[in-house]
């Protein structure tokens, strides 16, 4: 009834007009709200991506700073590392992988020697 009483005759031509302007009015209102909520849960989805890629651009980054390092390290000990490699390939014609694990356990730059994967472990400085 409040409708009615704020009918305005020169607006509408009857109740029925002022009626239907009011519900496409609401209608229209509902609507957008739900394309609201639509709206807003696709820009959280979208968020929670750039989000999870940003976290892992900065992982990416900071390991290419990593290997680059690395990088430098086996760059600037080549030729230690190539001495190395030499001669444990020469001690493995004539020695067992137990063996050469036994006499490189207190070396200073050989931290680990693993028999099983045929593996050696550097620390470099």
């Amino acid at each position: 009834m409040e409708l009615y009483k704020n009918f305005d005759s020169k607006k509408f031509k009857d109740y029925n007009s002022a009626l239907d302007f009011e519900l496409t009015k609401s209608l229209t209102s509902i609507i957008k709200d739900e394309k609201t909520k639509v709206y807003e849960k696709k820009m959280e989805k979208i968020e929670k991506i750039i989000t999870k890629q940003k976290e892992k651009t900065q992982e990416i980054e900071e390991n290419i700073k990593e290997n680059e390092k690395k990088a430098e390290l086996i760059y600037s000990n080549y030729k230690l590392i190539n001495e190395i490699l030499e001669t444990i390939n020469k001690a493995i014609k004539k020695y067992s992988w137990e063996e050469i694990k036994n006499k490189l356990k207190d070396h200073k730059i050989i931290k680990e020697v693993n028999s099983k994967d045929k593996k050696i472990i550097l620390e470099l400085k």
